[in-house]
């Protein structure tokens, strides 16, 4: 029980990150849309880890223990966690691996090629569910370069 309660909540956490990315950070008034907006500019390419999304996360995972049991909090975490590592990698880092390249070519064809499609980042079944899966023909070249870098 305790691991189709952590897999739900990780599953949770991935169906979120969809909503979120699509609705309100593509939205014209979602609460994220603007820095995102810049996201996608290249101000900063690299993307901000700041606490917010932490803490937000932290907090549903709270009432998700709470509410039902650990496990689908902890899964939630765990996804939060997923997603917040697998950007800042395909932003910050060159690809390590198969996955590592397949997923960076998926999330940077959103960046780059169709702003429309490609919302999930952990995990792209979404896109594939709500029919926003956009197959990359070849790795993009980045958008532009990490606000740090040279």
């Amino acid at each position: 029980m305790i691991l189709v309660g952590f897999l739900a909540g990780w599953l949770g956490w991935t169906l979120a990150e969809y909503l979120l990315h699509r609705f309100d950070m593509h939205g014209r008034r979602g609460a994220m849309a603007h820095e995102h907006r810049l996201h996608h500019a290249g101000r900063p390419l690299v993307p901000d880890r700041s606490p917010r999304g932490w803490v937000g996360a932290a907090l549903l995972a709270a009432v998700l223990a709470w509410g039902t049991q650990p496990a689908v909090g902890a899964g939630w975490l765990v996804g939060h966690a997923a997603y917040d590592l697998r950007h800042w990698a395909i932003h910050a880092r060159p690809p390590r691996g198969r996955y590592g390249r397949w997923v960076r070519a998926h999330h940077l064809h959103h960046h780059v090629v169709a702003p429309d499609r490609n919302y999930a980042v952990t995990l792209p079944l979404w896109d594939h569910v709500f029919r926003t899966h956009a197959r990359p023909a070849a790795e993009p070249a980045s958008p532009a370069r990490p606000v740090d870098g040279p």
